[in-house]
Parts: C-alpha cells; sequence; structure tokens
C-alpha cells in the first residue's frame, strides 16, 4: 500500500510504522452481533476490520456533517 500526505508526498516506511504502532495501541474491538449498527465520523474516526469467518450483509449510508450555527 501507498500512503501519501494530503500533498500527494508519499509517507516514508520508517514514519508509517510510527503511526501502525499508535494505531494498534489505541485500537478498541468489538464482537458484533446480529443487527448491531456503528454510526461515526468518518473524517475524526480511524477504522477497519480485522479478518473474519463466515457471512456477512454490509449496509452503508453516507450523509454530510450537519451546519452548526
Amino acid at each position: 500500500m501507498n500512503t501519501c500526505y494530503g500533498d500527494s508526498s508519499v509517507i516514508p516506511d520508517t514514519e508509517m510504522s510510527k503511526v501502525r504502532k499508535v494505531i494498534w495501541k489505541n485500537m478498541v474491538a468489538y464482537e458484533w452481533k446480529k443487527g448491531d449498527i456503528i454510526i461515526l465520523d468518518n473524517q475524526r474516526v480511524s477504522h477497519g476490520r480485522l479478518p473474519f469467518t463466515g457471512n456477512r450483509k454490509v449496509v452503508c449510508a453516507w450523509g454530510d456533517a450537519p451546519k452548526l450555527e
């Protein structure tokens, strides 16, 4: 995988190694159950999934952040 800064310059592997260590140190994992949902701010939270076995159905909806006045 290539990982880049906002200006499209490549983030060196040595720096990404540090980022990955912080991610693993601060990771929170949940055991999902049928019917569970998650709502998250895609710009404030790093998210992903670990390997799994079995079938799954993923439904996704996107929306704009509410405008604060």
